[in-house]
């Protein structure tokens, strides 16, 4: 994934989430909201991994180990009640590698709603075999993928109906 498109899937996800916020009428902002706690939402600590996952495919490439497997890495994030990341746990082939603190610290600054929940644990894959994958498609993508088309770019259906209403 080159930068530009990482840059183009973090800023996907952070109108993703702009959307999400408008809907549920709240912000981002939760260190300032003052509101009965809510079970985990489980939607949004996903968006937020999908997105700390972004860095994390880059591990291979930022360590210098030139023995780095190439495979999924199976980790366990665990969220405190504040919404913040206590916990990243990663098992092997990963654990015990020169990747293993790389994926620990992409992962360590996550940051979900406060919830009611003690503590919740999510198991989570990161993708690490250097295919190119689109880690961000959700449903409501193409929506999100219309607000960053270009304006030259027209699909098909638009150059249509634009021929059409020529005739």
């Amino acid at each position: 994934m080159t930068p530009d498109e990482r840059l183009q899937e973090q800023e996907r996800l952070a109108y993703e989430s702009e959307l999400e916020a408008q809907k549920s009428g709240g912000s981002d902002n939760f260190e300032y909201e003052e509101e009965e706690e809510k079970p985990f939402d489980e939607r949004h600590a996903s968006m937020e991994l999908r997105r700390a996952t972004l860095n994390a495919i880059t591990c291979p490439d930022v360590v210098p180990d030139k023995k780095v497997p190439k495979a999924e890495a199976d980790l366990n994030i665990t969220f405190s009640r504040d919404g913040s990341v206590t916990e990243v746990s990663v098992s092997p082939p990963f654990a015990d590698s020169p990747i293993e603190e790389c994926l620990i610290n992409a992962y360590k600054g996550v940051k979900v709603p406060p919830f009611k929940d003690s503590e919740r644990s999510v198991p989570w894959k990161a993708d690490l075999t250097g295919k190119k994958r689109d880690l961000m498609k959700t449903e409501d993508d193409a929506a999100v993928e219309d607000f960053f088309k270009p304006e030259e770019e027209e699909s098909e259906e638009d150059t249509k109906d634009k021929k059409s209403k020529k005739k």
